[in-house]
């Protein structure tokens, strides 16, 4: 029996040696097939969320469009045309709002042909829509603006076309030129407005002209808050001075009256006084007999009133004078 026990006992650790080699040799087995699906696992990794798209902002448009406020009229030039120029070039600048223009052909010709530029005669025009110092200030700085902004370039012109001339039978134009530097370089600006925004001119209130002159009171409005050009002197256009109308007082207006009677002559003056204006009325020499003694003399004067002169038989004359008052005079 004790056999037996010790035996059995013995046998225990065996079985128990022999289930740990067969894990660990199940788990060195499956080592092979386990490795890649851990490095998988260790690379593997949530799938990022689709981003959500960004909604477009709305543009905004800038403060200064150079292509707004560019009303076209009825254009003067025509690159190729048989009639029309190619191009214009500032000639001078009167001031800021009559300039001197030329016009521009270019031929060919020649053996072997060559480009040859004609520049015909200058034409004084004024710039629609504005209006500008002619004295200093401003004077010059106007005239500076446009040398800078055109001198030997070529230039459109449209004249308006509801409007061609002003008065004095001078041409109203809308030119138009190409920037030369900054954010606008080559880009088609206007000569008119840009004299505007930059303080050398003001908008023409009232001057008649169909180009839309809108956009460019917030141009003026931009180089007065900045003070640019003129406005940095504290000056006004004379179209920006405000006109105080008053009453005109001390004005005179003087009726005569000569009496019907001959006779030595009396001069009996009444005058009426009003707050605006002050009538006088005199008596003087009798008239010629041929009078008829019933006729009757009306002489215009203020509105609403009358002065009576009874004379002989029956005869009065009636003069209107001031509103709600009158005079009686005694004849001769």
């Amino acid at each position: 029996m004790k056999g037996i026990e010790v035996g059995s006992q013995s046998s225990l650790p065996q079985q128990q040696l022999t289930m740990k080699t067969n894990r660990l040799f199940l788990c060195l087995a499956a080592a092979p097939l386990l490795l890649p699906l851990a490095g998988g696992c260790i690379f593997l990794h949530a799938p990022a969320p689709e981003p959500t798209p960004t909604p477009a902002s709305t543009p905004k448009a800038p403060f200064f469009d150079p292509t707004a406020g560019q009303s076209r009229g009825t254009a003067l030039n025509k690159a190729g045309d048989l009639i029309l120029p190619d191009a214009f070039r500032i000639a001078g600048a009167q001031s800021g709002d009559r300039v001197a223009i030329q016009s521009v052909d270019t031929v060919q010709t020649g053996n072997p042909p060559r480009t040859v530029t004609t520049l015909g005669t200058a034409d004084t025009v004024r710039l629609a829509g504005i209006v500008a110092p002619t004295v200093e200030p401003g004077l010059q700085g106007a005239r500076n603006a446009i040398s800078n902004w055109t001198a030997g370039q070529n230039v459109d012109v449209d004249v308006d076309s509801r409007y061609p001339t002003d008065l004095d039978g001078v041409r109203i134009v809308h030119v138009f030129f190409k920037g030369r530097k900054g954010p606008y370089k080559d880009q088609i600006l206007s000569l008119n407005r840009m004299l505007v925004r930059s303080g050398n001119a003001v908008v023409d209130l009232y001057s008649p002209t169909s180009f839309d002159t809108s956009q460019w009171l917030i141009d003026e409005a931009y180089a007065k808050r900045h003070k640019l050009g003129f406005w940095k002197f504290g000056i006004a256009i004379q179209q920006r001075v405000p006109v105080k109308l008053g009453p005109i007082l001390g004005s005179k207006s003087v009726v005569s009256i000569r009496p019907t009677t001959r006779g030595p002559v009396s001069t009996t003056t009444q005058t009426t006084r009003t707050s605006s204006s002050q009538t006088t009325v005199q008596n003087l020499p009798a008239p010629p007999s041929s009078m008829s003694s019933s006729s009757s003399v009306s002489v215009p004067g203020p509105s609403s009133s009358s002065v009576s002169v009874p004379g002989p038989s029956s005869s009065s004359v009636s003069v209107p004078g001031p509103s709600s008052s009158s005079a009686s005079v005694p004849a001769g």
